[in-house]
């Protein structure tokens, strides 16, 4: 179980980094702003209540309320996981369309 999460933490670092940075080098005037960089106990309470709440908010907005939503529509295969994975990347849109493709490969895995 460790050697399968340390893979897919491994994956996503160098395949995602790739598909962000080559899409948003392509094209840099989608780029609109980024995450800010943070230092010192910011960091710590960044990582430990940011991370936590976003990804349980954004865990609960979009397979949650998205997959009630769409799923009289998509009916639950993988058509639902994908909608849902790509409104999961629209809603990171300002940071280019790189991160974009980035959001929508790590969730529809």
């Amino acid at each position: 179980m460790t050697v399968w999460i340390v893979g897919i933490v491994l994956a996503d670092h160098y395949l995602g980094g790739w598909i962000r940075r080559t899409i948003n080098g392509l094209l840099p005037a989608t780029v609109l702003g980024a995450y800010p960089e943070v230092q010192g106990w910011l960091l710590v309470v960044d990582i430990v209540f940011g991370l936590g709440l976003v990804a349980l908010s954004e865990e609960i907005v979009f397979r949650r309320c998205a997959r009630h939503l769409l799923q009289s529509y998509l009916d639950d295969g993988f058509a639902l996981v994908l909608a849902t994975s790509f409104l999961f990347g629209a809603y990171h849109w300002w940071t280019g369309f790189g991160n974009i493709g980035e959001a929508v490969v790590k969730v529809a895995c």
